[in-house]
């Protein structure tokens, strides 16, 4: 499961914004929008490979496999 909350994310010295996913994703962006930007995409990516899985687990493995 891939969860993201408000405590996952970190304005660095630097004034980059880092942002972490439960599932071990991170990753660093120069403004918050955009770490926040790549953390919904995380989490689309993954329900979508929820689904995927779900409804067909060969073209899922082909995918992700």
């Amino acid at each position: 499961m891939c969860i993201i909350e408000c405590d996952d994310v970190n304005v660095n010295d630097d004034g980059t914004v880092s942002i972490w996913c439960y599932c071990g994703w991170g990753e660093t962006h120069p403004t918050a929008d955009a770490a926040d930007a790549a953390g919904r995409a995380h989490i689309e990516a993954f329900d979508e490979s929820e689904r995927l899985y779900d409804e067909n687990p060969a073209a899922w493995a082909e995918r992700y496999a």
